[in-house]
């Protein structure tokens, strides 16, 4: 896993949100921050509090402004799921689509994978990419 393949997700993520698939695009947004608390060692593909706690344990720093992140990204884990259809099969093998997602959530999930890539970086020492 790399950042990169976080940031990937996150393109991918922003093009389904502009295609109106909101639960795809919660679903790579939230797949993005947990492939990118993976990089500090955590281990926890559950719960991204989980996997925060345990980064933190393996020495990440601590940030005040995650735990707001990790509660909507998590939140998002409940929401009514229906299996993928065709359409998205092949860019998510065995995903699920939340069908109950809204546009609203899958901008706060996209913001939410972005701030936590960003403490990632700044955890690892890796220079922030200009957006674009």
């Amino acid at each position: 896993m790399s950042l990169r393949y976080g940031e990937e997700l996150l393109r991918s993520a922003e093009k389904h949100l502009k295609a109106g698939l909101y639960g795809i695009s919660c679903y790579e947004s939230r797949q993005a921050a947990l492939s990118s608390l993976a990089m500090l060692g955590a281990r926890s593909s559950h719960s991204l509090r989980e996997a925060y706690a345990e980064a933190v344990k393996r020495g990440a720093p601590r940030d005040p402004q995650l735990p707001a992140c990790l509660g909507v990204l998590d939140s998002l884990s409940i929401i009514t799921s229906d299996a993928c259809d065709d359409a998205c099969s092949d860019e998510l093998p065995g995903g699920y689509e939340a069908s109950e997602a809204t546009e609203e959530d899958a901008v706060k999930a996209l913001e939410c994978a972005r701030v936590i890539i960003e403490y990632v970086r700044r955890a690892l020492g890796v220079p922030s990419r200009p957006t674009r």
